[in-house]
């Protein structure tokens, strides 16, 4: 049992369980098992981090189907419903220059090569052809988010260390 908070990153949600053999039905933020055959993911419960061994995991539409060790049968299953999976960040594959995971572009300021501040990003969806930045403005409330995708386009930059993301303002982006 882990109980440090720091370092663990939330790599995706437990939907249902799937059968009688306690599989589940898990959605990976990324779209793929941030994990490998033999290796632990950790669900939370309170402040503490309870690891799990991956068996198995395999596509199915829009979620994984996955077996962990020690979830035997259905029952057992179903009472991690709505659960989140996480990862130490050191288990993490290293990552191409330009290339980011979705933790690490959230709380991000997003701002115009003017310097116009538009807001801060909440959520990253993937649509296949690329990703999909939602970005609530400064005060902003739910139904005033932004929508900004990421391509070449539209992002000139992003700095993590400034924690900002820079884009080029196109007619009827914003």
């Amino acid at each position: 049992m882990k109980s440090k908070k720091q370092n663990w990153i939330e790599c995706g949600v437990i939907a249902t369980a799937h059968g009688v053999k306690g599989e589940l039905r898990v959605v990976w933020n990324n779209h793929e098992t941030p994990v490998k055959k033999g290796e632990m993911v950790y669900l939370k419960e309170g402040d503490a981090f309870h690891p799990y061994e991956l068996i198995s995991s395999h596509p199915q539409q829009q979620v994984h189907i996955v077996k962990f060790q020690p979830i035997s049968d259905r029952t057992q299953a179903e009472q991690l419903r709505g659960k989140k999976l996480y990862v130490s960040e050191e288990m993490l594959p290293s990552l191409s220059s330009g290339e980011y995971y979705t933790y690490q572009l959230l709380g991000l300021r997003v701002v115009t090569e003017q310097g116009k501040e538009i807001g801060s990003v909440t959520h990253v969806f993937s649509t296949g052809a690329n990703d999909i930045y939602e970005v609530m403005p400064e005060g902003g409330k739910k139904g005033e988010e932004v929508l900004i995708p990421a391509i070449h386009q539209v992002i000139v930059a992003i700095n993590l260390d400034e924690k900002k993301i820079i884009i080029r303002e196109l007619e009827g982006l914003l």
